[in-house]
């Protein structure tokens, strides 16, 4: 036995040092599958090169009872003394810059990067290896600065990697099939876990196998992702095969799957594997897929992608723009023959996902979208006073149609007044959406652009009041002005004005108004009480939030009649229009009360209305004004 010292190549080694590597099992079982898989690859191509039958190729995963180590084996080409040195004794290639080949399984240099990430775990690494026409040897190292090279006793073709596992780094014995399968599936060879008979992973990936046809290709992979995923109860599972629209010529291939609902943990955001070059790239790469979609689950495969220098994820560039446009294309036609399919099942579909499927119509455009919108965006169901409820129940229930034609759909911008709920519900039965999310109001507005001759959108906000008011008559609008004067001097709040209106609801004596300016500033304000925005965002939004409020408007009913005896008055600063006048305003400020509900209001209305009837009687019937 010699011993020798690692030789380190200061450029390689930044680079791999600067991958951010950590100290995780899973990372480093994935790097050594790899690179047995690429050993594997090397011998077939070696074997094809010299007219040999290519060899079947075998990786198998030990884990020994008390945990202490992990064995990784493979009948790859194996390493020569002089390989040995080139790769395991040198961390770090020749140069940072160095280029890929074109079969990147052939590279020596990802055997620096399986080292470093199993010095991450283990405190010893043990290779034993035999390559073609070679004696075998025997590598060790501690993860000091020096490393044992000896002959070894290895018989068989190939190389097997044994990590001894720190304790803070024991690998759970129970979840290691599921792990391997997860950095195996489709890779080419059998990988088989504590001497199973049978492979762990599913060897070919479906849309790779000549021998099958279309359908029987996509049945394929359909099983396939049964068999990976720990899911059952999918809604949907699509086969992919796609072309990019992108300058080099790159299709992207596997399965994607709309997951239906989890009893116990309810809806997760998706899992999302990538393969490139029939390696396991990354996981959880939901970027990948377009932006309404993280939703869904899947795993794909793409030759056309950029990896990273730690391989663990991809450069997004103009590839990856082509590959969310094609999924996206993909998910829509899939959506769509579902709703002709299987309508049960496309409701549910609608039902868990509805956010992301409104998000999906508000997507860039084109001729995908346009179709999904026609058969689609009418059925998707929105919060709404009466529960949830889509578009298209809306309209059958919007009673009757105007002049052109049309019906009016109302929404409701601000769901915590319960002043709004109140006079929606005169006439009784009106209904209206809660566009609380700017998501909910784009996605109304584009319906209502979409099919202008049948619907339109009428928003009753508090930021919008004049859709509750009515125009006054011409003598109470002389007795309003007088009103609003001495409204100015009763009530100590200088910010406020008071106009008199007619509401709908006679039952309701007033509103509070708010200018389209305080819509904004509620926004603001859940924008940077949302503990998920980015902290420098919530800052500056809190900044702009906590600029001066647009000053309300207390809007006084003239159709109640507590409202109407006061107008009648002909003295407006005695005490008792006075304390009128502020009971008004004490009522109106309650409308902002989230924890209000209609009941709730109904009653404090007609508490008012008997405070007001107390009040009035406390003076002689006034004279009515000429």
């Amino acid at each position: 036995m010699t011993t020798h010292p690692i030789r380190l190549q200061r450029p390689g080694l930044l680079t791999l040092l600067g991958r951010q590597l950590q100290a995780e099992p899973e990372r480093c079982l994935r790097e050594l599958i790899r690179l047995a898989q690429g050993a594997i690859e090397r011998r077939r191509a070696l074997a094809e090169a010299r007219g040999e039958p290519p060899p079947v190729g075998r990786i198998d995963v030990l884990l020994a009872a008390n945990g202490d180590h992990l064995t990784v084996s493979d009948d790859g080409c194996g390493l020569t003394e002089a390989e040995a040195h080139a790769a395991l004794g040198t961390l770090g290639p020749a140069s940072a810059d160095e280029p890929e080949d074109d079969g990147p399984e052939t590279r020596l240099d990802d055997a620096g990067l399986a080292l470093l990430c199993a010095f991450q775990v283990a405190d010893r690494v043990v290779i034993e290896s035999r390559a073609p026409g070679a004696p075998p040897i025997r590598w060790s190292c501690r993860g000091d600065s020096t490393y044992d090279l000896a002959p070894g006793t290895r018989e068989a073709l190939g190389t097997r990697v044994t990590l001894h596992l720190r304790d803070d780094a024991r690998v759970d014995g129970e979840g290691l099939g599921a792990q391997v399968r997860r950095y195996a599936d489709f890779i080419g060879v059998p990988v088989h876990v504590q001497g199973a008979a049978a492979p762990v992973n599913t060897v070919h990936a479906p849309w790779r196998r000549d021998d099958l046809t279309g359908p029987e290709r996509a049945d394929a992979a359909r099983q396939a992702w049964a068999a990976r995923s720990p899911r059952q109860d999918d809604l949907l599972v699509i086969p992919v095969d796609e072309p990019l629209a992108w300058t080099t010529r790159a299709r992207v291939q596997g399965v994607l799957a709309i997951p239906g609902p989890r009893p116990s943990k309810g809806l997760d955001q998706g899992t999302f594997d990538v393969i490139w070059r029939r390696q396991h790239l990354a996981s959880g790469l939901v970027d990948l897929l377009p932006t309404w979609a993280s939703f869904v689950h899947g795993v794909i495969a793409c030759d056309g992608l950029t990896p990273t220098a730690a391989r663990d994820g991809v450069v997004f560039d103009e590839a990856t723009e082509a590959l969310a446009e094609a999924l996206g294309r993909c998910l829509l036609a899939a959506l769509r023959d579902l709703a002709r399919e299987d309508p049960a099942r496309f409701k549910d579909a609608l039902r868990l996902h509805a956010r992301p499927l409104m998000a999906a119509c508000l997507d860039r455009s084109s001729p995908e979208q346009e179709a999904f919108i026609a058969e689609v965006a009418l059925d998707i169901p929105l919060e709404s006073l009466r529960g949830r409820r889509s578009v298209s129940d809306a309209l059958l229930e919007a009673g009757p149609a105007d002049e052109a034609g049309r019906r009016v759909l109302l929404c409701l911008t601000d769901p915590g007044s319960p002043a709004q709920r109140l006079a929606l519900r005169r006439p009784p039965g009106a209904d209206a959406f809660t566009c609380t999310d700017p998501l909910t109001e784009r996605f109304l507005a584009l319906c209502a652009a979409r099919w202008p001759d049948r619907m339109r959108l009428q928003r009753v906000d508090l930021s919008d009041a004049e859709a509750l008011l009515e125009p006054l008559s011409k003598a109470d609008a002389v007795r309003a002005r007088r009103l609003e004067a001495a409204f100015r001097q009763a009530v100590d709040d200088p910010d406020c004005t008071l106009q008199v209106r007619c509401f709908p609801d006679p039952t309701l004596p007033a509103l509070r108004y708010e200018p389209p300016r305080t819509r904004t500033h509620r926004h603001l304000k859940a924008v940077f009480s949302d503990l998920s925005t980015p902290l420098y965002l919530r800052r500056a939004v809190q900044g702009l939030h906590l600029q001066r409020r647009p000053p309300p408007t207390l809007y006084l009913n003239a159709s109640n009649p507590g409202v109407q005896a006061l107008l009648q008055r002909r003295r407006l600063t005695d005490d008792v229009t006075v304390g009128a006048l502020t009971a008004l305003y004490d009522y109106a400020w309650r409308l902002d009360d989230p924890d209000l509900g209609v009941w709730d209001l109904k009653q404090a209305a007609a508490r008012l209305e008997r405070i007001l009837g107390l009040l009035l009687r406390l003076d002689s019937p006034p004279d009515a004004d000429p």
